[in-house]
């Protein structure tokens, strides 16, 4: 490749104008070579011909200055030989090498060739494909079309074989009309008769009218009367239910008084009074719905705080910081706390930055003694802890 790649461009180097001019340069001196020894032994044979016999001697030297010119013009000559020898050679490496790549090329361009045949077999493949499947669009069309118009054919069928009917029914409703027509003088003439028939029992019905007229006044009359006796009544037992009202609520008093002197004469053993209701503190630790259910078991349930007054009380039930249950939960809607008998909790005792809720599962209340008069907290229902039932 390297010998290749010398001869191109040596090859290209003669190709050049500079090469062209120095090959065109070499065969003029060799031209002008050969002339020159072609004059010089022509002058040399012309002279010998004419001075032969006079100058025999300058003959022989004249012929043998030509036999050294000659000599020289040889050496000359096959020097210039040498280097067109030389020449040819470089030229049939060149030609050599010119026709290698004349070959390459060929063979390039067949496979171009072949690319680009190629390129066109797809291109032509692919518009093939096109039309193949343009050939199938319209056909479906085609097919759709023909459908369309069998089936056009076909509603065009019916509707001629509709309106053959609806002809036979015209006709037949014509006939009808017909007959409706003659019905309709029948009826026009019975209402006339209708007519003449209604008048007459009106005047007779306006004489029988005007008798059960006065008749149901009279009774009207009788019935407002029954009226305002029964209003009179109703307000009689208005006055009655107001006074009856009354009497039962001095009698809810009373009953509440003697409930609350039953209360405060029957509060059971271990349990401690506080004006009407009786407080007991569970010595048995228990979570939260265990602890009610206990309360419920002695006719209780877990006490109710409404006041101040009752949360002194009861704080002073417990012995130093201990916790309690009460009756309080946020179980039912988180956030809102409520007692046991579904009150919202008006009145608190919270402690600083209570309930928190943490851990997200403190749903329950808990009393927790303290020297200033006890506090709440929130818990998890499921701590055993002592409580407090009310009753």
């Amino acid at each position: 490749m390297e010998e290749m790649d010398i001869d191109d461009n040596s090859y290209k180097k003669l190709l050049t104008p500079g090469g062209c001019h120095r090959s065109k340069q070499l065969l003029k001196h060799a031209v002008v070579c050969l002339g020159f020894l072609c004059v010089v032994l022509l002058a040399g044979n012309i002279g010998q011909f004419f001075f032969y016999e006079t100058h025999c001697t300058a003959v022989i030297g004249v012929l043998q200055t030509n036999n050294n010119i000659t000599t020289q013009n040889y050496e000359i000559d096959s020097t210039e030989k040498n280097g067109v020898q030389s020449m040819y050679k470089y030229l049939s490496v060149n030609k050599n090498h010119l026709e290698v790549r004349m070959r390459n090329l060929t063979n390039e361009k067949e496979e171009l060739q072949k690319d680009e045949l190629e390129v066109r077999f797809r291109d032509v493949t692919s518009q093939r494909d096109q039309l193949q499947t343009q050939y199938g669009t319209l056909k479906n069309e085609s097919d759709q079309l023909k459908t369309s118009y069998d089936e056009m054919k076909q509603s065009f069928r019916e509707i001629v074989r509709n309106h053959k009917n609806f002809t036979a029914d015209a006709n037949q409703l014509q006939t009808k009309y017909t007959d409706l027509q003659r019905e309709k003088e029948e009826l026009r003439a019975n209402f006339t008769a209708f007519v003449q028939n209604t008048d007459r029992l009106q005047r007779t019905y306006s004489s029988s009218v005007r008798h059960e007229k006065h008749q149901l006044q009279q009774s009207l009359d009788i019935m407002n009367k029954s009226k305002s006796q029964t209003e009179n009544n109703y307000k009689q037992l208005l006055t009655n239910y107001s006074s009856l009202v009354t009497d039962t609520e001095k009698l809810q008093k009373n009953l509440n008084k003697m409930t609350d002197k039953v209360r405060g004469m029957l509060c059971p053993k271990k349990w401690t009074k506080f004006k009407t209701s009786c407080y007991f503190v569970s010595t048995e630790r228990r979570n939260w719905t265990e602890s009610r259910h206990a309360c419920v078991d002695e006719g209780a349930d877990l006490m109710i705080i409404d006041s101040h007054e009752e949360q002194v009380f009861v704080n002073r039930l417990l012995h130093k910081d201990q916790n309690a249950w009460i009756g309080l939960t946020d179980s039912v809607e988180d956030g809102v706390w409520m007692w046991l008998d579904g009150n919202t909790v008006t009145t608190t005792f919270w402690q600083a930055e209570q309930p928190n809720n943490y851990g997200g599962n403190q749903d329950c209340g808990e009393l927790v003694q303290t020297q200033s008069g006890g506090e709440w907290n929130d818990d998890g229902c499921f701590s055993k802890q002592i409580s407090i039932c009310e009753k």
